[in-house]
């Protein structure tokens, strides 16, 4: 009887936890460049290393994406300080692991592009941070543009 309370409690927390931390924003893994200029700025993100650590807590399907989606409003959000951009646009890909080569080991199969978002960079400067939360609580602001184009890679 002890065990098994012990056990619920232990998954519970765990649990509890994992939603807690879904809920916020997560620091950003991989490279954000910038790919086209004008009144529109293009970045690119490598959420490679991002999703692998997702995919290793077992965050996935809509949490995952939120985590994700947030993660893109807080990198668009530092970049808006230094932009004079109208808009800015995040397209976030990842190299997915195909799964194994003929050698036996895993190999990376091309690019998979999951989610793009794009926000006005006057208001990103100063409600960006803001913006993040919301989106990693499940509730995208009217200003913020969240298109997933992808899914995540099942869990390993």
């Amino acid at each position: 009887m002890i065990r098994r309370i012990a056990t619920m409690m232990l998954t519970l927390g765990t649990i509890c936890g994992t939603i807690a931390f879904a809920g916020s924003v997560r620091p950003i893994a991989g490279p954000v460049v910038f790919a086209r200029g004008g009144s529109s700025a293009a970045y690119i993100w490598d959420a490679t290393a991002y999703v692998n650590r997702l995919t290793a807590d077992h965050l996935l399907g809509s949490a995952g994406l939120r985590a994700i989606e947030a993660t893109a409003v807080s990198a668009l959000s530092q970049k808006a300080k230094s932009s004079i951009a109208k808009t800015l646009e995040l397209s976030v890909v990842y190299r997915p692991l195909s799964r194994m080569s003929i050698y036996g080991r895993p190999v990376f199969a091309g690019q998979e592009k999951l989610v793009i978002v794009t926000l006005p960079r006057a208001d990103a400067a100063a409600h960006g941070a803001g913006w993040a939360q919301d989106v990693a609580s499940g509730r995208t602001p009217p200003q913020v543009s969240v298109h997933v184009v992808g899914k995540l890679p099942p869990s390993r």
